[in-house]
């Protein structure tokens, strides 16, 4: 949708394993926003969370909920 809106154009769009394999950069600037769309494949899910839960706790923020 954010495409169809104009908000981003496909070259905007990197898959996660090319920020991976560093074949593409990510974000350059700390206020450009990353969206992660899962496509339904678990492991990729698992990778994702555990990458933003890590460098969320490097950073000293989020807050730890016991379920």
């Amino acid at each position: 949708m954010a495409i169809d809106r104009g908000l981003l154009s496909r070259e905007d769009l990197v898959e996660v394993g090319e920020l991976v394999e560093a074949s593409r950069a990510g974000r350059s600037r700390p206020d450009e926003v990353t969206v992660y769309r899962s496509v339904g494949v678990a492991a990729q899910d698992a990778a994702a969370a555990l990458c933003v839960l890590s460098a969320a706790r490097e950073r000293g923020l989020g807050v730890d909920v016991d379920l």
